[in-house]
């Protein structure tokens, strides 16, 4: 049975969405902070790294979506129209447009 769209094969061991948190610890690790407050350490990230990490790992869910869609869809006209405004909508959530 194929998977829904908001299904994927991987999953994460926390539950989403992760945000960064600008804590280092003594070791020198930086954290990212799943919703339910548990702290997972990125061994030495800088910054931008540990950002990068966390929005990759909230995206995941929705590019599988968003490719599911697309390659679901029998590309009438207005299916092809739906998944390209998808497409869009999910790079701008992701600051790419």
């Amino acid at each position: 049975m194929p998977k829904t769209p908001d299904q994927t094969s991987r999953k994460p061991a926390t539950p989403l969405p992760w945000t960064q948190s600008n804590q280092i610890g003594a070791d020198g690790d930086r954290f990212i902070i799943s919703d339910d407050a548990d702290r997972y350490p990125v061994s030495r990230a800088e910054p931008k790294d540990a950002a990068y990490i966390v929005a990759a790992c909230n995206a995941y869910p929705q590019l599988v979506a968003a490719l599911r869609a697309m390659i679901g869809a029998d590309m009438t006209a207005e299916s092809g129209i739906a998944a390209t405004m998808h497409a869009r909508a999910l790079l701008r959530s992701l600051g790419e447009v």
